[in-house]
């Protein structure tokens, strides 16, 4: 089994446009579960939010609050445990992580890094995204 893939982005966030809200979408043959939380930038001290941990194989389309104020998210990073493989007689594990604020998405950088998408024969395999918050605007 390999160690986890850490995989680190900035999302670019207006501090005037509302809430931001973070969907959670799958490719029908992957399979899995994901915790959130979120700490300071460096701190590690990283608090669970969405409660317990959230399962990408029913269908459902997951969407969470980010619990942190807008003035003061820049120094938080939000992180996604993910626990994901490919459905049987599959092989693809597909995970779209999109962060959405006044009902557009936000801009993530590097792009494409809040996309997991890739070929497995390995039982399961985990992520860590972290996500840090850039004002834009």
């Amino acid at each position: 089994m390999a160690d986890a893939k850490i995989i680190s982005s900035f999302v670019n966030f207006k501090t005037n446009e509302g809430p931001i809200t973070i969907e959670v979408t799958s490719g029908f043959a992957s399979l899995g579960t994901f915790i959130l939380s979120c700490s300071k930038v460096d701190d590690f001290d990283f608090k669970e939010f969405g409660k317990d941990p959230k399962r990408i194989d029913d269908s459902i389309l997951d969407i969470f609050q980010v619990p942190i104020d807008l003035k003061v998210i820049s120094k938080y990073e939000v992180a996604i445990l993910g626990k994901y493989a490919p459905a049987p007689g599959h092989e693809q594990i597909k995970v779209n992580y999109k962060f959405i604020q006044n009902n557009k998405e936000l801009v993530i950088t590097p792009p494409g890094s809040n996309i997991i998408e890739e070929k497995s024969d390995e039982p399961f395999k985990r992520y860590t995204n972290f996500f840090k918050f850039e004002e834009n605007g």
